[in-house]
């Protein structure tokens, strides 16, 4: 059971969902920058739908995908509660097929570090190319070397919410440029408490990568941001967005 599979009932709880509000309110000044016109969007790594929802709501044709099934199930219900016609699709990036093409991919909250390789990383970037539209964008973010380092090293974070106590210990590989994060929740129902243990992992990319695992998928590379600004990243950016537009 992968990592987001096992904390899936439990992923808004622990607020991991307000990096993809951050994101939906940061995207609108990305597409004004670029001068992006389009409707359709393909949500990458679409977790529990809370972008796709959001960006649904504005008028964009959205389809997410994930590979949690879990997640998908959650996203779909969280739609249709709110009487949203989001498509949602439980595919792999790295496998994925679509028939329709798109204006714009997005794919937030570092799951493209998620790709442990960088053929696996290369890959990913082919098949977004090939679901996107002639001019098409796909925009991502990616943690740095530097972010991972300095914010995923020996790192210990706790927090309780109502039932649920979450306990995230993380470490870094300079050798391998790979870091982990190990997740414990314990969750208080009746008189029992749950464990679920889970595991999380991203794998720094250089620029340089980056740019040629794009170009080899024919996306050009736009602009790069030191996240949530407007500003090119500095050495010490911990997290860099990406846009590329596909030829």
């Amino acid at each position: 059971m992968d990592g987001y599979t096992a904390i899936a009932s439990y992923y808004d709880v622990l607020s991991f969902d307000e990096f993809s509000k951050h994101c939906v309110l940061y995207l609108d000044q990305l597409l004004s920058a670029v001068g992006f016109e389009g409707d359709t969007i393909l949500d990458l790594a679409c977790g529990t739908g809370t972008a796709a929802i959001l960006l649904a709501k504005q008028g964009y044709q959205v389809t997410g995908l994930d590979i949690s099934a879990p997640m998908i199930k959650i996203a779909r219900n969280k739609a249709k509660k709110k009487n949203l016609r989001i498509k949602f699709s439980c595919q792999d990036i790295r496998q994925m097929k679509f028939t329709q093409k798109f204006d714009l991919a997005t794919c937030f909250f570092d799951a493209m570090n998620h790709l442990y390789t960088y053929r696996d990383f290369a890959q990913g970037c082919r098949n977004v190319g090939k679901a996107l539209k002639p001019g098409g964008l796909f925009i991502f973010d990616l943690n740095t070397e530097f972010g991972l380092k300095t914010h995923w090293n020996n790192q210990r974070t706790e927090q309780r919410k109502k039932d649920l106590r979450s306990i995230f210990i993380s470490s870094y590989s300079k050798k391998k440029k790979f870091a982990t994060v190990n997740a414990t929740l314990y969750i208080k129902e009746m008189n029992r408490i749950e464990k679920i243990t889970a595991q999380f992992a991203n794998r720094a990319y250089t620029a340089e990568q980056v740019h040629r695992a794009l170009r080899n998928a024919g996306l050009t590379p736009v602009a790069e941001y030191d996240c949530f600004t407007l500003v090119p990243p500095s050495k010490s950016s911990s997290r860099i967005m990406y846009i590329a537009r596909k030829k």
